[in-house]
């Protein structure tokens, strides 16, 4: 039988109390959230830190090779002891990403170490496992960390159609070591997240993939459409209309289901009435051993609780209005989070939820699906002051 418990972020004696914290924090976040509530009385349930915008791979579906390599820039170590004690001790989830590859920053193995030690919060971060060695891999899983991998073929050449200077054999052999290591260690922290960005070549290539993960002892694998963020991807997208298509992903589906491998994917993805009764099988055969994003909006909702529940640091120190958005709220270089989290921008963000903007509405998370919603937040900066579109 697969042994997924690895996988499984589960409370464990010496996690009860920040669990019971952490949980209850994010209810407040959540309650303020559907009152439209202007402050936020309790602190960030997610905290994301852009470590670094510095990575030298050239993806084809990255922005940042369409936008510009902008000059690197990283997180200092010693910023993290500004952060609030409380911050750390009541946030459910610390996200280590952003627009680069976080363990390129210098000071990354010194930042994870520290992350850990002053907080019990799951550690999420994106990675390529490109350049990571056994030592790495090994610390990464005794410190409870979750990395998440985003994978685009299951065979070489497909893989480097989008990610052509990075090593396929070496990000597929990482994968495999951290499942390994995620048995022996067995961290009641640690997860493993994959993820496929499916696209118009790779779809035949999802049961192949999904049997390959199946061997190795992986029990959850999630599924994105590709983003058209430059219009030479729009061609690359899939035709869900396409019999072939709604096919590869039954049979996908009917394959994870014996595996018992939680198979997930976009609700953009799940057009027909065959894939929705397929994914539900799925679901009850081999429901998702993560913790969803209980603390963000729920999904029957309408609207947008990054406000009162994630705040976001770039790489240069600013605090962003969310981890999608380039609307600056404060400057940690000089104001303190704590007074960051309650200022006149954020406070104005929260109250401006229900105002309706295309820049939110076309956001990934956004719970319509990228078409602006009744419930979205729109924050414009105009000569450093903070106006809101009517």
């Amino acid at each position: 039988m697969l042994d997924e418990s690895f996988t499984r972020s589960r409370p464990r004696p010496w996690f009860l109390s920040f669990w019971t914290r952490a949980a209850r924090n994010g209810r407040v976040g959540l309650d303020e959230f559907r009152r439209n509530a202007p402050r936020a009385t309790g602190t960030p349930a997610e905290l994301v830190f852009d470590l670094t915008n510095a990575c030298p791979f050239r993806c084809v579906h990255c922005f940042r090779t369409h936008a510009g390599q902008p000059s690197p820039t990283y997180l200092p170590l010693d910023f993290f002891n500004r952060i609030p004690s409380d911050f750390l001790s009541s946030a459910f989830q610390i996200d280590l990403s952003g627009v680069g590859e976080p363990l390129f920053h210098p000071q990354w193995d010194e930042i994870l170490e520290w992350v850990r030690a002053s907080s019990g919060a799951r550690i999420t971060f994106n990675t390529s496992l490109a350049h990571i060695d056994d030592g790495r891999l090994r610390r990464m899983v005794e410190l409870g960390a979750t990395p998440s991998v985003s994978i685009e073929g299951a065979r070489r050449e497909t893989y480097r159609r989008f990610r052509p200077d990075i090593p396929y054999d070496k990000v597929f052999r990482g994968i495999r070591r951290l499942a390994e290591l995620g048995r022996e260690i067995r961290h009641p922290k640690f997860g493993l997240r994959i993820h496929w960005i499916l696209y118009r070549d790779n779809v035949a290539e999802l049961p192949e993939f999904l049997s390959m993960m199946s061997d190795w002892g992986i029990g959850e694998i999630r599924v994105h459409p590709l983003a058209p963020i430059h219009p030479s991807l729009v061609p690359y997208g899939c035709d869900m209309s396409d019999p072939k298509v709604e096919s590869r992903l039954l049979e996908a589906l009917e394959l994870a289901t014996r595996n018992r491998v939680s198979l997930t994917f976009h609700e953009h993805l799940v057009a027909s009435q065959g894939l929705r009764v397929a994914a539900e099988r799925n679901r009850v055969a081999a429901p998702s051993l993560r913790e969803s994003y209980w603390y963000h909006s729920p999904p029957d909702e309408y609207g947008c609780s990054f406000p009162w529940t994630q705040m976001k640091i770039d790489s240069n120190g600013r605090v962003m209005a969310c981890c999608f958005s380039d609307y600056e709220m404060g400057d940690v270089r000089q104001e303190d989070l704590t007074a960051i989290w309650n200022n006149a921008h954020f406070v104005l963000f929260r109250e401006s939820v229900n105002r309706c903007d295309p820049v939110c509405g076309y956001c990934t998370s956004s719970p319509s699906g990228g078409v602006c919603c009744p419930r979205v937040q729109i924050l414009k900066h105009v000569e450093g002051k903070a106006h809101f579109a009517q």
